[in-house]
């Protein structure tokens, strides 16, 4: 079975970085949807001291990444990648489930969360 989730080899490098500097006893990164933002889901990431009854457990990269049992379903398919430019730096998410999103860019929406299909 394929993974939930892929990591790119650069997000990978920047959470074991992040794991190394100040993960403080952590066992990976566990990543999620909650819901939250103006059209309804927002992702987190944070550290991981153990793993939790349902989750995903990905080893990518040398870097393990937890996935919330909850968010499977909203993640399945995503790219978590690592970006650095002029305009912007930080964690992307390219999920293909996204089917609308805020005008900020910061919360989104799938066919699960959004069953009928309505758009914000």
């Amino acid at each position: 079975m394929a993974n939930v989730i892929a990591v790119t080899e650069n997000a990978a490098t920047q959470m074991k970085n992040m794991l190394t500097e100040q993960g403080q006893g952590a066992i990976g990164v566990r990543v999620g949807v909650a819901a939250r933002g103006c059209s309804g889901l927002k992702y987190f990431m944070e550290y991981a001291k153990e793993a939790e009854q349902g989750d995903e457990i990905i080893e990518q990269h040398g870097v393990t990444i937890l996935v919330d049992p909850s968010s499977v379903m909203h993640m399945l398919g995503t790219t978590i990648n690592y970006v650095s430019s002029e305009m912007e730096e930080g964690f992307t998410f390219d999920n293909p489930n996204v089917r609308s999103s805020c005008g900020c860019g910061e919360s989104f929406s799938t066919d699960e969360n959004n069953p009928a299909g309505h758009k914000h």
